[in-house]
């Protein structure tokens, strides 16, 4: 599942796979769900520090390996026609405050998800239903998909 909003300067997402049986899509597109509203809310300043420092060792430890570092600097100069280093990348994420987090998942849940799924997905939710849920913030409104379990 990704959930990407466009902005004038930006795209923004999430993206979740899984592999486990096709039965816990449904709890797979709740959950999301329920993080975006819990994101929308405010957030806690100890929780968002040790988020930071998490993805700053992801992304250190993902660039310690050369080829994923050359695949970096490729895909980064294709894009966007320059390269943005690690320690510029470690200090955008440090600028990250909680009122960021907090607007960029009040935006997502405003706009139109979109969804892209591959394998068995006769028990994912029906993409109306993911966006009342977006709309009104009641995952437990969700109708019950064929072989979901709550």
């Amino acid at each position: 599942m990704q959930r990407l909003t466009t902005t004038p300067t930006a795209t923004e997402g999430c993206s979740a796979s899984t592999r486990v049986p096709p039965e816990y899509l449904g709890n797979l597109t709740e959950t999301l769900m329920q993080e975006f509203h819990n994101m929308s809310e405010p957030v806690d300043s100890n929780e968002l520090e040790r988020a930071k420092c998490q993805l700053q060792s992801m992304l250190l430890m993902n660039l310690e390996s050369r080829p994923v570092l050359f695949e970096d600097i490729g895909r980064q100069v294709l894009a966007h026609g320059h390269y943005v280093s690690p320690a510029e990348y470690i200090k955008l994420i440090d600028k990250v405050t909680p009122d960021d987090i907090r607007d960029l998942a009040q935006r997502m849940l405003k706009s139109r998800p979109s969804l892209a799924a591959l394998g068995s997905l006769d028990r994912l939710p029906n993409i109306n239903d993911i966006i009342a849920t977006a709309e009104d913030g009641d995952v437990l409104k969700m109708p019950q998909v064929k072989g979901f379990r709550r």
